[in-house]
C-alpha cells in the first residue's frame, strides 16, 4: 500500500469518527477520544484526567458524566515537568463553532489548569492542544490565534502556558508516526484484533494455520465489526484495521497474497452491509473502498510481479517432485487468474469514464490487465491446467477479459490449447485427474500423490464442460464449430478422433441455475446442494456427433433452457463482486454471466 493510498484511508476513518467513544441502542459509536488517548500513551505519557471509565477487554469504556470545565483529556509527561491538556472537537474550527460549539469557552477553561495536587509540583510547562478531527477555515484560525495572543504565558510559579492544534492533517501524521498498532482500533476490537496481527505476522499464506486459525478469526473480526447496526464508521474502519495488518506482517514472505485474501473477504462482507443497508452514503463508502483500496492494491501487486507471470514457466511451483508440483503450480495460476479477472471485470463495470482522461486510464488499464493475462496463458502450461469443476469461474474470467478488449484470436488460440490439454487427461495419459466435480483439492492431491483416486472424488459430471462449450459461441464459426465438436467427443464422450476407444466412459453435462434469492445471499452463502442441476443429454446414442449436430444441440439447449428456466440477475451488487463471492465460497456461476454476452439478453417476462 502506497503511503499516499495509506494517508488517504486514515484521513477518512479519523475524519468519520465522533468526540466520544459510547454505546447507543443503534450500537457502539466509534470517537476520536480513543485515538488521542493511546497517541498520549504511545508518547509514554501518564494519563490524568480521561473521558471515559476504562473498561476490560472486549467491552467499550463508560463515558464520564462529570463536569469537565474544558478538558477532555490530560497526561503528564515521564519527566512530569510537562502537562498536556486536550480539548477534543469533532466539528470545523470556522467562524460558526467558535461560539455554537463552545471552542473559545472550552480553551478558556482549559487554559487555566488545576495545579495544586501533588503530582503537579514539578510541572513547569502546560500545553493546551485543541484537537479537531475536521478542517478549518481562515474564520476559525483568526479565532483561535486571537484567544491565543490574550492567554497569559505565565501561570503561577512561572509555570509556562502554550497553545497548539492538532487538525485533521496533525491527528493522521501522529498516528502514522506513533499508532499504526492494534490500540488504533477501538476497545471493544483491540484484544481479538491483537491476536490477528500477531498470527498474520507468523502464519504463512495457505498453510493449515492460515486456513484454520487465522481466517475463521478474521471472519470472527467481521462479523463483530460489519453487523447489522454498522454505519460509515465501522466501514471505515475496515482499510485501517488492514492497513494495521500490514504493518504486523512485514517479516511474512507471503503477506502481498496473504493480505489481498483477507481484503476479499473484507470487501464481500462490507458489500453485505451496503446491501441491506439500501443506503446510498454506504453504497458510496463501500465502491470507494472496492476502487481505492482492493482494486489499487491489485493494479500495485501486479506492476509489480506481472513481470514474474510473464517468465516461462514462472508460477511454477518445486518442492514434491513429479506431478505434485503440477498441481501446485495449477492451484498458484488459478489464483492469479480469478485475481486479474476479477481486476478486469471490474474495470469494466465500475471505472468512471465522464471526462476524456478517466476514458483513456479506464482503457489503458483494461488493454494492461488483459496483457498481464494473455502473458500468463502464454507462459505457463500451470493455466491451462485447470483441477476442478468450479475453475468454470476462472475459465470464464479469461473470457471476458480477453473478449471484452476484442482478442478473439488469442482467446480462440487458447481455448483451442485448453481443450488439448483436458484431452490428455481425459484419455488418462498424465498422472493428473480429469476435473474433479468434489472441488475438494485434497482429493487431487491425494490421487496424483498415491496414483489412486479417493473413493469420493467425483468426476462423472460437469460444470465446466457445459460452461466451455457455450463460450465457444463466442468465437468467429470457423473457430467455433471444430472446437465444439472436439470438446464433447473427447472431453464429454471420451472418444478418439477415428472412433470410440474400448473402454469409453461418458460425462454427464450439467447446468445450474441459482435459487431465486441467489443474489440476496451470494455474498455470505456456499448454498451447497442448492438451486436446480439439469443433466443434459446434447445428443441420442444413435446420433452422430458431428460439429453442425453439436452446435445445433447447443443452441437448441440454450434457446429452450433461458425460455423455460430464465435467470434473472437483477440486484444492487457489482458483477465483480458476484464473481468473488463465488470464487471465495466455491460456488458455481449462474450461467447467464457468459449467456447475456453472447446469445443477447432475456427477453423482458
Amino acid at each position: 500500500m502506497t503511503p499516499d493510498v495509506k494517508t488517504s484511508f486514515l484521513t477518512y476513518y479519523l475524519r468519520s469518527l465522533g468526540e466520544r467513544t459510547r454505546d447507543e441502542d443503534k450500537g457502539t459509536k466509534f470517537g476520536f477520544d480513543w485515538v488521542v488517548y493511546n497517541i498520549g500513551l504511545a508518547e509514554d505519557w501518564s494519563p490524568v484526567r480521561l473521558p471515559f471509565l476504562r473498561a476490560g477487554t472486549g467491552e467499550t469504556s463508560t463515558a464520564k458524566t462529570e463536569t469537565e470545565f474544558g478538558v477532555d483529556l490530560s497526561f503528564l509527561t515521564k519527566d512530569k515537568r510537562t502537562l498536556f491538556v486536550f480539548v477534543l472537537k469533532d466539528e470545523v474550527l470556522n467562524n460558526k463553532n467558535w461560539g455554537k460549539h463552545s471552542f473559545d469557552v472550552d480553551l478558556r477553561n482549559a487554559s487555566s489548569p488545576d495545579l495544586s495536587t501533588p503530582e503537579m509540583s514539578e510541572v513547569d510547562h502546560v500545553q493546551i492542544v485543541l484537537a479537531y478531527n475536521k478542517d478549518e477555515t481562515q474564520d476559525g484560525l483568526r479565532h483561535f490565534n486571537n484567544l491565543v495572543s490574550n492567554l497569559p504565558s505565565v501561570l503561577r510559579d512561572s509555570v509556562n502556558l502554550t497553545c497548539h492544534r492538532w487538525n485533521l492533517t496533525t491527528l493522521v501524521e501522529r498516528v502514522q508516526d506513533k499508532l499504526l498498532s492494534p490500540s488504533l482500533i477501538p476497545q471493544k476490537f483491540y484484544s481479538q484484533f491483537a491476536y490477528l496481527c500477531s498470527q498474520f505476522g507468523d502464519f504463512r499464506h495457505g498453510s493449515d494455520q492460515w486456513e484454520q486459525q487465522l481466517v475463521p478469526n478474521w471472519m470472527r473480526f467481521l462479523s463483530t465489526l460489519l453487523d447489522d447496526k454498522s454505519d460509515e464508521r465501522s466501514i471505515r474502519l475496515l482499510p485501517v484495521a488492514l492497513i494495521v495488518l500490514r504493518e504486523h506482517g512485514k517479516s511474512n514472505p507471503t503477506i502481498e497474497t496473504g493480505w489481498i485474501e483477507l481484503a476479499e473477504w473484507g470487501m464481500l462482507a462490507a458489500w453485505e452491509v451496503a446491501r441491506k443497508a439500501n443506503s446510498t452514503a454506504i453504497r458510496e463508502v463501500v465502491t470507494q473502498l472496492w476502487l481505492e483500496m482492493y482494486l489499487f492494491e491489485l493494479e500495485r501487486f501486479y506492476e509489480t510481479n506481472a513481470h514474474f507471470l510473464a517468465v516461462e514457466y514462472g508460477v511454477a511451483k518445486y518442492g514434491f517432485g513429479g506431478f505434485v508440483d503440477a498441481v501446485a503450480s495449477a492451484v498458484v495460476a488459478q489464483w492469479h487468474i480469478a485475481r486479474l479477472g476479477i481486476f478486469g471485470l471490474a474495470i469494466a463495470e465500475l471505472m468512471p469514464a465522464t471526462t476524456n482522461e478517466q476514458v483513456q486510464k479506464k482503457g489503458y488499464l483494461f488493454a494492461t490487465v488483459s496483457a498481464w493475462l494473455n502473458t500468463l496463458l502464454k507462459a505457463n502450461p500451470a493455466a491451462s491446467r485447470p483441477l476442478l469443476d468450479i475453475h468454470h469461474i476462472q475459465l470464464f474470467l479469461i473470457w471476458r477479459t480477453l473478449y471484452q478488449i476484442g482478442r478473439v484470436e488469442d482467446l480462440a488460440d487458447w481455448m483451442q490449447h485448453l481443450q488439448n490439454y483436458l484431452a490428455m487427461r481425459r484419455f488418462g495419459e498424465t498422472s493428473i485427474p480429469f476435473l474433479s466435480g468434489s472441488n475438494d483439492l485434497n482429493l487431487v492431491f491425494e490421487a496424483v500423490a498415491s496414483g489412486v483416486k479417493p473413493h469420493n472424488f467425483r468426476d462423472q459430471s460437469s460444470v465446466f464442460l457445459m460452461c466451455f462449450l457455450e463460450l465457444c459461441f463466442s468465437l468467429p464459426e470457423a473457430n467455433r464449430d471444430c472446437l465444439v465438436g472436439q470438446i464433447y467427443r473427447r472431453l464429454v464422450l471420451q472418444r478418439f478422433d477415428d472412433g470410440p476407444g474400448d473402454d469409453c466412459r461418458s460425462i454427464d453435462l450439467m447446468l445450474w441455475l441459482p435459487p431465486s434469492d441467489w443474489v440476496d445471499r451470494v455474498l455470505t452463502e456456499q448454498m451447497h446442494n442448492e438451486g436446480e442441476c439439469i443433466t443434459i443429454r446434447l445428443l441420442e446414442p444413435h446420433q452422430e456427433a458431428t460439429d453442425q449436430a453439436v452446435v445445433e444441440a447447443v443452441r437448441r439447449f440454450v434457446d429452450v433452457t433461458r425460455v423455460e428456466r430464465p435467470c434473472k440477475l437483477e440486484g444492487n451488487i457489482p458483477l465483480s463482486v458476484a464473481v468473488l463471492a463465488c470464487i471465495k465460497h466455491g460456488k458455481p456461476l449462474p450461467p447467464e454471466f457468459w449467456r447475456s454476452t453472447i446469445f443477447g439478453e432475456l427477453a423482458p417476462s
